[in-house]
């Protein structure tokens, strides 16, 4: 009986302690999904520099971490601070123009700032099995 205690309780503490997945969407789910919202925690909390240190080599070798953190400074300030973020849908691609052959997925998420409609659309790079960041767009 005992032993039955102690599964009650561990149920207990892992259900009030481990981080929950509000969403209903099933891509939210999706590890490249999830690592282009681990990523863009990054820039809504200003860690600019963090987010190129954590992109792949096609965003790290096509601008400097200097250039980088300028331009995302001035996006955040132009479009504000997105609210209600959802996934809109994944696109799977193997070849793009311009880029090597590889896995990659186009992840679009919608949100609002400042009343107004933002879509963000962000390039996945599979990396030996690590999706980073290949591209972002705003608009």
């Amino acid at each position: 009986m005992k032993w039955l205690w102690g599964i009650i309780l561990l149920v207990i503490i892992v259900g009030c302690t481990g981080k929950k997945d509000t969403s209903d969407n099933p891509l939210d789910r999706e590890p490249e999904v999830i690592a282009a919202r681990n990523w863009l925690e990054l820039i809504d909390n200003g860690e600019y520099g963090k987010s190129w240190d954590q992109a792949s080599m096609l965003v790290r070798d096509s601008v400097t971490r200097d250039e980088w953190i300028m331009t995302m400074t001035s996006l955040n300030h132009q479009f504000g601070k997105r609210m209600n973020r959802e996934t809109d849908g994944v696109t799977w691609f193997t070849v793009l123009p311009g880029i090597p052959e590889g896995e990659y997925r186009e992840i679009r998420l919608v949100s609002e700032a400042d009343g107004k409609p933002i879509t963000e659309t962000l390039t996945m790079q599979n990396d030996a099995g690590t999706w980073l960041v290949a591209g972002y767009f705003i608009r």
